[in-house]
């Protein structure tokens, strides 16, 4: 056997090799892309099925964004089709953006997670003098202030008073439950966190996250505030429901007192970054925006919510669930599952 009939056939067993290494790849990706197909058609069905005007969904799998789509319309009344870039408010999901921008301070050692909340924003004041003295920024992210679900909304709701305004009558909320012992969703509690950003940083909550967050995740058509849309295209209107349960198309009110709790706007694609930041553990393209200890501490149960009969019987597979720091923890069907901040009721 002559030299070059040797150097022919080991070009041709490693030519075998990388196929057969190819073909788990190939097979995995034909696997993916058919069950994204079905999930396509299951989003197009659901859109329809529950009488959504419009919407929009990412998923992100191992630092990739493998699916981006829109669906329905931006308004039921004028139309226009939304899509991978139309913005919308994300309302409460912005909790997690402020829970993260406390990490960076945290890792920066500006503050603690345990500091009284009183150190930095003195003009607080609760109803009862020992939770006012005791609040930590922990309790701020964990619904566990002792307040009712929603209670003190009627503050910021269609109202023109500031943050520290809103704080500074927080004081006339009686607690629903013992201070650390129940769960209250509360978007007070959130606004007063972005004080706690601004007294700290010396910057507006709104400029902190667009510096921190947009920037070095190229959101640039993501924004803090009602009033920074105007002349913005490819915008989803909010909507209602009228007397017969149907959507109909509202307008945004600019309330940026709340915009701690419930104030940015972005596009799933946009959006999709920040879930890769967060999927990675505080870090983006290589560059370290939180530490994976923050992360792992704000994806930690801080505050336990009981399992409802209702919830048990709706998905029997969920034996636990929790606030964590601008998150929700629980377990779905084996797996551990971290959400966005919504409101639910214990």
């Amino acid at each position: 056997m002559t030299n070059l009939s040797t150097s022919k056939q080991l070009k041709l067993v490693l030519l075998l090799l990388l196929a057969m290494l190819a073909q788990p790849q190939a097979w995995a990706q034909q696997y993916t892309a058919a069950n994204l197909q079905k999930l396509d058609a299951y989003y197009q069905k659901a859109l329809k099925a529950w009488d959504v005007p419009g919407m929009a969904i990412a998923i992100v799998k191992d630092d990739s964004v493998i699916f981006a789509k829109g669906y329905g319309v931006l308004n039921n009344k004028t139309g226009g089709q939304v899509d991978a870039n139309t913005l919308f408010g994300i309302a409460s999901n912005s909790k997690a953006y402020t829970s993260a921008a406390l990490a960076t301070l945290v890792d920066a050692g500006k503050i603690k997670w345990t500091d009284k909340v009183k150190k930095y924003v003195p003009y607080l004041q609760l109803y009862d003098p020992f939770v006012t003295e005791n609040l930590t920024i922990e309790d701020l992210l964990s619904h566990r202030a002792g307040l009712n679900t929603f209670s003190g909304d009627l503050l910021w709701y269609n109202t023109t008073y500031s943050r520290p305004e809103i704080i500074e009558r927080m004081r006339y909320l009686q607690p629903a439950y013992g201070f650390r012992d129940g769960y209250g969703y509360s978007n007070l509690m959130f606004i007063t966190a972005g004080e706690v950003i601004e007294q700290v940083t010396g910057q507006k909550w709104e400029d902190y996250i667009k510096q921190t967050f947009f920037q070095p995740l190229a959101m640039s058509r993501s924004y803090t505030s009602v009033n920074d849309l105007k002349g913005i295209q490819n915008v989803a209107s909010p909507h209602g429901f009228d007397a017969n349960g149907k959507p109909y198309a509202t307008t945004l009110t600019a309330w940026d007192n709340w915009n701690p709790a419930a104030g940015i706007f972005t596009s799933v694609n946009q959006d999709a970054q920040w879930l890769r930041l967060q999927l990675n553990r505080g870090t983006y393209k290589g560059n370290k925006i939180f530490s994976e200890e923050a992360s792992r501490h704000m994806w930690q149960a801080h505050n336990p919510i009981p399992v409802s009969k209702q919830a048990e019987e709706g998905v029997p597979s969920t034996h636990f669930t929790a606030a964590g720091l601008g998150w929700f923890v629980s377990d779905y069907n084996g797996r551990k599952r971290f959400t966005m901040a919504v409101a639910t009721k214990a």
